[in-house]
């Protein structure tokens, strides 16, 4: 966590897009490493630990970076559907992102694995160069207050924000168990076989790529963090549901309402986050977002991990949603929730770094 606040820090002080420059080229760097050793026909566990390292470091750069870039290029009003759009994107890298690494691994192993993944790297590096014209005028000033300690002093300050910040944390500790191992492990325990439980992850994300859209489309809510509180009570239903059946048809309708919410809930936390935060915070506040969605998995997944082995998975699904369920509930009770976004704009307009 320590590491990605400080890039975030970094991305303050230098720019967002040469932080993400770099960390794509290290990314690349690390992918053809592996591509090459694999190549070999060995892939000693010692190569792929400092792989892992070194992928998960550049990760660390690239996440605040990329974060912060959709709010620098876009219009304070329309960043939560932007952000609509992001999500959109993200959900069907995800949905597509599974079959062509099992196609890749088929038809020429680890190797051609990673060289694909090169490919893309590469492709995704050199599509930076479009956005050096938009992102000129968002280039940070070394001379401001960039460090981390200055950074959570001022996320300390911001209310809205900590709301914000909060709700997006629980909300990704009560669904990533669910979404990663629970799902996997009704597919196990029910016997679904592997075409079932590939069908019912290809519905939630289908149905996540729609609510990306769909948030995208719509008109920017007036009060974002009470609208997203509104989606995750309707998420959460699917998620109950899973603890009541094990039949693949009806998890993966479960899977498609939570799935189709779940969009519009993270682009209204997301897009209301980039809007309401200074553009020499943004670097600092999308490291504490990334944290909360990436920082905390391993987090997440153990304590479904114990919920399912100490009470059952049944219970285990049921308590996610509920979780998901009363984080919303209690967002929406703040009344910072159910002020307009406006009033939390020329609030952030006229703050003084």
């Amino acid at each position: 966590m320590l590491f990605m606040l400080w890039m975030g820090s970094l991305v303050d002080r230098v720019s967002a897009l040469r932080v993400a420059q770099v960390a794509q080229v290290a990314r690349s760097l690390v992918m053809a490493a592996t591509c090459a050793t694999a190549a070999t026909g060995k892939l000693p566990l010692i190569v792929l630990t400092v792989s892992a390292v070194a992928f998960g470091i550049a990760d660390a750069a690239r996440l605040p970076a990329a974060g912060a870039i959709p709010g620098l290029l876009l219009p304070t009003e329309v960043r939560v559907r932007g952000q609509g759009l992001v999500q959109a994107c993200a959900r069907l890298a995800l949905v597509v992102s599974g079959p062509m690494a099992g196609v890749a691994l088929a038809v020429g192993g680890l190797s051609v694995a990673a060289g694909a993944n090169l490919a893309l790297f590469l492709t995704a590096f050199l599509s930076f160069r479009g956005l050096r014209t938009h992102l000129a005028a968002a280039t940070a000033d070394p001379q401001q207050k960039s460090s981390v300690r200055a950074g959570l002093k001022y996320v300390r300050g911001q209310p809205p924000l900590v709301l914000a910040l909060i709700t997006a944390t629980f909300l990704n500790l009560a669904l990533l168990g669910p979404l990663n191992i629970g799902v996997v492990l009704r597919s196990e325990t029910a016997g679904w076989g592997s075409g079932s439980l590939g069908i019912v992850f290809g519905v939630f994300g289908a149905a996540s790529v729609l609510g990306g859209v769909m948030s995208a489309r719509i008109a920017t809510p007036a009060r974002p963090i009470l609208s997203a509180a509104g989606w995750m009570a309707v998420s959460s239903v699917g998620f109950i549901a899973l603890g009541f059946t094990d039949d693949p048809v009806v998890t993966g309708s479960a899977l498609a309402l939570s799935g189709f919410s779940l969009g519009p809930a993270a682009a209204r936390l997301t897009g209301f986050l980039q809007a309401i935060t200074p553009r020499g915070m943004l670097g600092r506040v999308m490291a504490l977002a990334s944290f909360s969605t990436f920082g905390l998995t391993p987090v997440a997944l153990s304590a479904f991990g114990f919920l399912a082995a100490k009470f059952g998975l049944d219970v285990a699904f049921i308590v996610s949603g509920i979780c998901c369920l009363v984080t919303g509930l209690i967002a929406a009770c703040f009344p910072l929730a159910r002020r307009p976004m406006l009033h939390f704009e020329s609030h952030a307009k006229g703050v003084r770094l």
